[in-house]
């Protein structure tokens, strides 16, 4: 099947060929990177095969977003640090 996408989409992926656990974080760092990147610029994500990434992206899929200053932020984590992230309000 082929998918056509916007130039402002984002397809973030999983290979299921990673096997090393220090590549695996590497790899989960570089996505979350790429999806706070979206969320900034508003940019659409499509999310395939990261069953990894879902626990630091609790609050962005749930859109659990606080406003502060007219402007949205929610909480981006990995492991056990948590960062607030500026979210656009076209960012889907």
């Amino acid at each position: 099947m082929i998918a056509f996408v916007s130039e402002s989409t984002q397809l973030v992926f999983n290979s299921k060929f990673w096997c090393m656990e220090v590549l695996i974080s590497i790899q989960v760092c570089r996505n979350i990177n790429k999806i706070k990147v979206c969320m900034e610029t508003g940019n659409t994500v499509v999310l395939l095969n990261l069953e990894n990434l879902y626990e630091s992206l609790y609050d962005a899929l749930n859109q659990y977003y606080v406003y502060f200053g007219g402007e949205r932020y929610v909480d981006l984590g990995l492991g056990t640090h948590r960062v607030k992230c500026p979210v656009h309000k076209n960012f889907r």
